[in-house]
């Protein structure tokens, strides 16, 4: 994949551009290799996951499954249509927040 893109730098008025490995469009972070590997990363992050636990006693069901729903699961479902073909290994780190979020639903007052 990185043999179609120009080893040379990229110049639009007369400002050149610097190579990056990784960008994100649209909340994708797409890499160099298009291995999705900045993607799932991104994705599985627990820093929302630690902090609705810090706060779970406090609140309802259906408060707990609204900010579940609202802070993590979306972010772990947004744009995973490019995530298909990846390897199930390199999408573990997805699964675990999945399966963390499932545990903390579960979790009784």
């Amino acid at each position: 994949m990185c043999r179609q893109v120009p080893a040379e730098q990229l110049i639009i008025d007369n400002t050149p551009l610097p190579c990056v490995n990784k960008v994100r469009d649209l909340g994708v972070y797409l890499d160099s290799d298009m291995l999705m590997v900045s993607h799932i990363t991104q994705s599985a992050r627990f820093a929302k996951l630690r902090q609705i636990h810090s706060v779970r006693r406090s609140l309802t069901i259906i408060a707990l499954s609204s900010l579940i729903t609202s802070l993590i699961m979306t972010k772990v479902n947004y744009c995973n249509i490019p995530l298909a073909g990846v390897p199930q290994p390199d999408l573990q780190g997805l699964q675990t927040v999945i399966n963390a979020v499932a545990c903390l639903a579960a979790s009784t007052h």
